[in-house]
């Protein structure tokens, strides 16, 4: 079970960095996170068999989940900046941190059970727990999708 939970948190990890990319404007960015966000519904009802009704329930739940981590992520942002002067901070400083890295964590966890465990209520359990790995499959089609579009980007086209 800790492996799972441990799972699905670095998915929704690797994902954030994915989605925020600089250079684009705000309106290519929403446009990107539309074609995502529909992807990534198509990709869950396909895979979890869901009914409508079942779906609506599903990402309901799923978007409090994102924005309940966003919170907290927003709460524990200041453990992420980088210091200027690390040799400035004392070991009794770097203890405080890593105990709230700790919280966080925790609280993460506790976060994306809770989700797995409330859609019992919406889902069969067998349907329910395959949602780590699913999550885990779509992460990887992103990141295919993604390293498609850079390779793409990067071979000239034959225009001739």
């Amino acid at each position: 079970m800790k492996k799972l939970l441990f799972t699905t948190l670095l998915i929704a990890f690797a994902i954030a960095p994915a989605l925020s990319q600089k250079d684009v404007s705000n309106d290519e960015r929403s446009q990107r996170k539309d074609r995502i966000e529909t992807l990534r519904i198509a990709f869950f009802t396909e895979k979890l068999e869901m009914t409508p009704d079942e779906s609506t329930a599903f990402f309901a739940r799923a978007d409090e989940l994102e924005k309940s981590i966003a919170d907290l992520k927003k709460k524990y942002m200041h453990l992420r900046t980088k210091k200027e002067n690390p040799d400035a901070i004392s070991d009794k400083e770097y203890a405080q941190g890593v105990t709230q890295r700790a919280e966080f964590k925790k609280k993460e966890i506790d976060l994306n059970s809770s989700f797995i465990l409330d859609c019992f209520d919406i889902l069969d359990a067998k349907r329910a727990i395959e949602i780590s790995e699913i999550k885990k499959d779509f992460r990887k089609l992103l990141l295919d999708k993604k390293k498609e579009s850079v390779r793409e980007k990067q071979t000239p086209t034959d225009k001739e």
